[in-house]
Parts: structure tokens; sequence; C-alpha cells
């Protein structure tokens, strides 16, 4: 019995490492869509301000305002 009262913790928390692993995995497919669409907008918007801006390029990251 002695044996049994000293594992549960031990049990206890390998259980919520593997169901906070499943619980990643499958949430995984759905944050790398989301990645995927935030860089693909990112891209976008700095392909719109490269055309809007004057010169073709953005100086240092900021808009050029004229």
């Amino acid at each position: 019995m002695n044996k049994w009262k000293s594992k549960p913790m031990a049990q206890v928390t390998e259980i919520n490492l593997t169901l906070i692993i499943y619980n990643i995995l499958k949430i995984l497919p759905l944050v790398l869509k989301i990645v995927k669409i935030l860089i693909l907008l990112k891209l976008f918007f700095i392909i719109i301000n490269a055309l809007l801006t004057d010169g073709g390029f953005i100086s240092k990251g900021k808009f050029k305002s004229k």
C-alpha cells in the first residue's frame, strides 16, 4: 500500500503532461494556419506600403509622409 501512496502525485503530473502535449498537438495545425495568415497579411501590407511610398521603398520601416 505504501508504494501506491507515494506514486499518485507523479502519475497525476505525468497524465497532465501527456494531456497538455496532446492538446498542443491538436491545436498546432490551427496555430500554424493563423501564423501563416498573419505572415501573408504582413507581406501584403509591406508590398502595399512599398507601392504607395514615392520612392518605392519604406525608409527604416516608417511611412514616408509628403
